[in-house]
This record gives C-alpha cells, sequence and structure tokens, in this order.
C-alpha cells in the first residue's frame, strides 16, 4: 500500500513541450561583450549549454533553469581533470591563461550570453537546447 503523503504530482501543461537548438560561436576578437541568441520562439524554462574551444580537448557544460540559477561543468586538461562552477554560465580555459565564459540570462525569444574574455580568449563554439 502506497501512502499518499509519498506521492509526487506534477502538472502537465495542456501543450507539448516546446524545444529549439541554436549554435554558433564567440571569436577571441568579438572578446567581451553581450551576444543576443535569438530564435527559440519561447521564453526558455531551462537552458542547456554545450561550449569548446577552437584546437582545445576540453569541453563545458552550462545550465540555467526558470529562476536563472546557473552552473556549469568544465573538463579540463589539468591535473584535476573536471571542475564544477556554481557560477550562472558557462567556462572554459587553456590552461595558459587564455579563457572564455559566459553568463546566461534568458530573454523572451532565447538568451544572452554575456561573455568576459580572459587573456587572449580563444573561439568558442556553442550549442544551445532551450526548453519551454
Amino acid at each position: 500500500m502506497v501512502d499518499q503523503q509519498d506521492r509526487h504530482f506534477i502538472d502537465v501543461p495542456d501543450r507539448p513541450p516546446k524545444s529549439k537548438f541554436i549554435s554558433g560561436s564567440r571569436t577571441a576578437a568579438a572578446g567581451s561583450g553581450t551576444q543576443a541568441v535569438t530564435g527559440a520562439g519561447f521564453l526558455p524554462t531551462a537552458i542547456f549549454l554545450f561550449m569548446t574551444l577552437d584546437g582545445q580537448v576540453q569541453a563545458a557544460w552550462g545550465f540555467s533553469d526558470s529562476l536563472d540559477a546557473a552552473g556549469s561543468v568544465e573538463q579540463t586538461t589539468s591535473a584535476t581533470g573536471i571542475t564544477a562552477f556554481n557560477s550562472p554560465g558557462i567556462r572554459l580555459n587553456d590552461n595558459l591563461g587564455n579563457s572564455m565564459e559566459a553568463a546566461i540570462a534568458r530573454t523572451s525569444d532565447g538568451c544572452n550570453l554575456v561573455w568576459l574574455k580572459g587573456g587572449a580568449g580563444m573561439l568558442a563554439t556553442w550549442l544551445i537546447l532551450f526548453l519551454g
């Protein structure tokens, strides 16, 4: 017998869930600043961001929810290997002082990536999955 207090219910919307993939990049020359990512067609309730740096074996995964709470995980070539961040966005570095990181801010049609370039920066290639 299942105790009613142990049951969990999820409200299911009357519409199918929305999703959209959008890819792009940020060059080292573009450096710091805001990059608008539009075309989702809806206000995302969750964002998943995957990023690599040109010529590097590192990768990073960033996450953001409807409360704009975010975090990321970075795979590096350093001795520690994997680093988790509680910062709002995504970050990658080449262990030589060059890095690209971005805060994620949801918009009505996607998000803004607010970039910060460290050192000489690098070409950051990204893929975003918007869920709504």
